[in-house]
């Protein structure tokens, strides 16, 4: 049996070690770690591959058949760990960068400059990888490029034009510039071809850039390549020849290998009979950085920083504990972050789905909420991008939250969204969904909310009530299964006793016999046949709630009708304020009953009416069916029973309700 723990651990060291190379502070590399696991525990998983990965290209299979490629990549768990360590990792660099006392010495900008350009071409695909390592970190020309992602793709007919290569490689400058600032300076050449200014003496560097990008290949990825001699034309392990286009995504990140590990990108320099990577390299002139060597490498050895126990044990109780704490629910809102900033708020309690657009080179989207014990994350979704718009269909991202709740993310394939000073913004459109298909959220929820408002003298006994009503429903649940197992025919039975002895139903009561207050009859549609719920007088005084039902015949009929209600609307009636909450903790008790059915009036058999109390520490409930006949509380005390406003008092409606229907089902099976 796999060891869980120790493969959580192993885990553990190893994004560590990561987090450790880039920035040398083993407090920062625990926090970096913690977050980015805590991220993908949460993420969000594609509900469907193959609308994820839409083809983005057709190839040529030997035999002349046609089969579909794809155009982006699949990256594994592993690889998306590594990924999310990037990510978190760059607001602490931003940081320090901001602080111009800082003395960050150039290796480690270095660093941080492979880390970022292997990071924005990773979330594309292998062509942005060939791009931004041949044209931006080695100096080779656009036909050498062009040469080099032929030989790794293995299509022709998948091969870009030299404006997509400088369309691109322009976007890529801009992330850059815009990661680093003024820590760059952009330069032309002869051609009137915008570069990075680059230092004088890159090729000194050598030795960091070889360790940097070992380090930053993607994570469970062997060498494909042939060990020795020259690289032929046609590499068997970069070829897709299989006809489900699911099947190329360990080829496209095996085609990033190539070209991100130092060792197989200098094969296949060698195998083109360019020049070697060493006397191309063309390392960027970081400006404001102090004045070290390359002697000092690079600021953490990850193969030698290993987490102690203790940094292991405190990395695996908050990952523990943010875990816990995600199973636990909130009320609050739930914003929807987009590196870091909120772009949308999604309300929880019924379905919701916030729209937005996110511009190509965001990396992250979180949904993040306010909890009791501070900000908690709740999904997670990893940005990559597409560039096939015209054949990527939108994708759909959910996670499960337990309790029946999720979140779902669909989005777009990658398009313009609009111009910015005449230049053409790009990036995709997301809907955010909250969703629930259980009703036990929206009860604790309402539960939860009525006891914030009420006084704190009565909240200690919120806990004993919740447990008194659940033990009700649940006794009440093993009496209906054998309810039903012995009594199929009650229904039937009732009316044929009730008949027997001259009990009557009456279907349309008499005036003589209409409580104060009481509504009119029902009224038939001519067309549907169907009685429809007469409306309630538009205000209810507390004395006519409470006015007395002595007509004797009548309790046993409405006894009866009790009995079959399975629909109820739950409504205020009267001039006075019920808390909307109480309204919503009813409804809520009803449905988890699961004898009664909360509805809206035009569906209900029965509309429990609850009104306010004079002195606004009370309220007044009744059942009444369509009729108008008031069905609980029974004949022979006041015609509305009153409540407080306590969670404890409320708790106790539909309980007593349940109490009396059970009771008169045993009275009607005894007789």
């Amino acid at each position: 049996m796999v060891d869980k723990v120790a493969m959580r651990d192993a885990t553990l060291r190893r994004a560590f070690r990561l987090a450790y190379f880039i920035h040398g502070e083993r407090e920062l590399a625990v926090r970096i770690v913690t977050a980015a696991m805590s991220e993908l525990d949460a993420v969000a998983i594609a509900q469907d591959k193959r609308s994820y990965y839409k083809p983005g290209g057709r190839s040529q299979a030997p035999g002349g058949k046609v089969i579909s490629s794809r155009t982006k990549v699949s990256l594994s768990k592993s690889q998306l760990l590594q990924r999310l360590v990037y990510v978190e990792s760059e607001p602490y660099e931003r940081r320090e960068e901001q602080r111009w006392d800082a003395a960050i010495n150039e290796e480690r900008l270095i660093t941080r400059y492979i880390k970022h350009l292997i990071n924005i071409t990773l979330m594309r695909n292998s062509f942005h990888v060939t791009l931004g390592v041949s044209r931006l970190l080695y100096n080779h020309t656009t036909a050498e490029s062009m040469g080099l992602y032929a030989l790794i793709m293995q299509d022709p007919e998948r091969a870009k034009d030299d404006a997509y290569w400088r369309e691109r490689k322009a976007r890529l400058m801009w992330e850059l510039k815009e990661r680093f600032g003024q820590r760059l300076a952009v330069v032309r050449g002869p051609r009137g071809e915008e570069r990075f200014q680059a230092l004088g003496d890159s090729a000194r560097y050598l030795g960091i850039v070889k360790q940097c990008l070992q380090v930053l290949t993607p994570w469970d990825t062997p060498c494909l390549l042939p060990g020795s001699g020259s690289v032929p034309d046609e590499i068997e392990a970069l070829t897709f020849r299989g006809s489900d286009p699911d099947e190329e995504h360990q080829i496209e990140v095996a085609r990033m290998h190539s070209v991100i590990h130092p060792d197989c990108y200098e094969q296949l320099v060698a195998g083109l009979g360019l020049d070697p990577p060493a006397s191309r390299l063309e390392i960027p002139k970081f400006f404001h950085a102090s004045d070290h060597g390359p002697e000092d490498g690079p600021p953490g050895d990850c193969e030698e920083a290993e987490p102690t126990e203790d940094e292991l044990a405190r990395m695996r109780k908050d990952l523990d504990d943010q875990s816990a704490r995600r199973k636990r629910p909130s009320d609050s809102p739930l914003r929807v972050m987009v590196d870091e900033v909120e772009r949308a708020v999604l309300e929880i309690g019924r379905k919701s789905e916030a729209p937005f657009e996110v511009e190509e080179g965001s990396k992250l989207i979180e949904v993040r909420t306010a909890h009791e014990e501070g900000d908690l994350l709740l999904a997670v979704h990893i940005l990559s991008y597409d560039d096939s718009a015209q054949t990527a269909g939108p994708s759909r991202f959910s996670t499960e939250l337990g309790g029946g709740r999720k979140i779902s993310f669909t989005i777009s394939p990658l398009r313009q969204l609009h111009e910015d000073d005449g230049a053409p913004v790009f990036g995709v459109s997301v809907v955010a969904f909250y969703e629930e298909s259980h009703p036990l959220p929206a009860l604790g929820r309402a539960w939860r909310r009525l006891g914030r408002r009420l006084p704190r003298v009565w909240r200690p006994q919120r806990r004993a009530t919740a447990w008194a009503l659940a033990a009700v429903f649940f006794a009440a649940g093993i009496s209906d299964l054998a309810w039903l197992l012995t009594v199929r025919e009650r229904t039937s039975q009732q009316t044929q006793v009730a008949e027997n002895k001259g009990l009557v139903t009456v279907t349309s009561p008499s005036p003589s016999i209409q409580p104060a207050g009481a509504p009119p009859s029902a009224t038939v549609s001519p067309d549907t046949q169907e009685p429809r719920m007469a409306p309630l007088p538009a205000t209810a005084s507390e004395p006519a709630l409470k006015a007395p039902f002595g007509v004797l015949h009548e309790e046993a009929s409405a006894s009866a009708s009790l009995l079959g209600m399975k629909k109820i609307c739950v409504e205020v009636t009267g001039d006075r304020q019920v808390d909307p909450a109480i309204i919503e903790y009813l409804s809520r008790s009803l449905q988890a009953s699961r004898r009664w059915t909360a509805v809206t009036r035009d569906k209900a058999d029965a509309l429990l009416s609850v009104g306010g109390g004079s002195d606004g520490r009370g309220i007044y409930v009744r059942l009444v069916n369509q009729e108008g006949k008031i069905l609980w509380p029974a004949a022979g005390g006041d015609r509305a029973r009153k409540y407080g406003v306590t969670a404890d008092a409320v708790a106790k409606v539909v309980a007593d309700m349940l109490a009396d229907v059970l009771e008169l089902e045993r009275r009607q099976q005894g007789r």
